[in-house]
């Protein structure tokens, strides 16, 4: 039976103008966005200039195990933006400075340790959140913990909407030559105030809570 088209208009950021596209047909292909608490919209390129301040988390459901995100800046109004911006650009340079001015940092909530896959080594599966800044593919990284750290290599990025889930459901994805020939084509990034699973290539195959992992 074929799908009947969506009557909606497109919607425009409440911000910058920028449209937001309602797709036609399936819904779920629509731009993303975040609605305020007036019924306001932001695109996500404005979004994601504040998002260092408010963080993305999921709750999960009792009922049926379902992952929902949990947005802070939903509660804020677009006619504060300009002055949250400011915060937020210092509040990210709060933290830089912090973290010994790196170029971005991932706090680690739980470590899982990965089969490697044939003739592969084991693989640290840090599930967390990124601080600030970006992680990419093939990104050289350090782990820290209590002053020392040891280096390693981000081998694959996955979205972690199982934060917070019974272990039954935080499944890491394996890590075979395949998924990194797919994950290095696209570049897949890891950006600020987002859940997610680096699975990392390195020598210490080791992941605490509390770990933290940093870029430059």
């Amino acid at each position: 039976m074929p799908l009947k088209p969506i009557k909606k208009e497109n919607d425009v950021c409440a911000v910058c103008g920028r449209t937001i596209i309602n797709a036609k047909v399936e819904i779920t292909d629509s731009d993303k966005r975040v609605e305020l608490s007036n019924g306001d919209l932001l695109c996500m390129q404005c979004a994601s200039k504040l998002r260092v301040m408010y963080p993305i988390t999921y709750q999960v459901l009792q009922k049926g195990h379902i992952a929902v995100p949990i947005d802070p800046m939903r509660e804020i109004s677009a006619d504060h933006f300009d002055e949250l911006l400011i915060k937020a650009k210092e509040y990210r340079e709060s933290l830089r400075e912090q973290y010994h001015w790196c170029d971005a940092a991932f706090q680690v909530e739980r470590g899982v340790i990965g089969k490697g896959g044939l003739l592969l080594p084991p693989i640290a599966n840090a599930y967390g959140h990124v601080l600030f800044g970006s992680f990419w593919f093939a990104d050289r990284v350090r782990i820290i913990r209590d002053g020392n750290f040891w280096e390693g290599e981000i081998g694959y990025i996955q979205s972690n909407i199982q934060e917070g889930c019974p272990d039954f459901l935080a499944k890491p994805a394996k890590y075979v030559k395949e998924e990194i020939k797919d994950c290095k084509a696209h570049l897949y990034s890891a950006a600020e105030g987002h859940p997610y699973v680096l699975m990392i290539r390195t020598k210490k195959v080791d992941l605490q809570p509390g770990d933290l992992i940093v870029k430059g």
